[in-house]
């Protein structure tokens, strides 16, 4: 990965690019997308997953993550693409193209909406994400509670 790193910098005339994470899928590799002058907030990322018997899988996906300040509202989406997995078995490799993509959208700070006759909406934390690929998923969460809706 470093070795990555070090091609993208040269590659992109951008000041140095750092690695993060383990190569898990739950701590990918990550590698910051700059432009050199303004970090885009954008990330590749990549993953392998344990061996199970004699087949490897090594995963590669790209990450977008703005903050946006609307009218004093602080919303956080986020999109990641899994553009492919690549399954090493015995001495054979395929790929899978797009196994899945993944949304989000978040309120961090939640909102409060005005109020009208001394009635009020409100939502903290609140998060909708969706996920599709082998199986979808779309979940709505607000202050610690779950709703899962899942192969809709």
């Amino acid at each position: 990965m470093q070795a990555l790193a070090g091609l993208l910098t040269a590659a992109t005339s951008s000041q140095t690019i750092s690695v993060t994470g383990e190569g898990a899928e739950n701590n990918p590799w990550t590698v910051s997308l700059d432009t050199g002058d303004a970090t885009l907030p954008a990330h590749l990322l990549i993953w392998k997953t344990p061996e199970s018997g004699n087949v490897q899988t090594l995963s590669l996906a790209v990450s977008l993550t703005p903050k946006v300040n609307v009218a004093d509202l602080n919303v956080n989406p986020s999109i990641v693409l899994q553009i492919l997995d690549m399954n090493f078995a015995d001495s054979k490799v395929n790929g899978v193209w797009l196994p899945k993509a993944y949304a989000e959208i978040s309120l961090p700070d939640g909102y409060t909406s005005p109020s009208i006759a001394d009635a009020s909406f409100s939502v903290t934390n609140a998060k909708l994400s969706a996920c599709w690929g082998s199986g979808k998923r779309m979940e709505l969460v607000s202050a610690g509670r779950q709703t899962y809706f899942d192969n809709w």
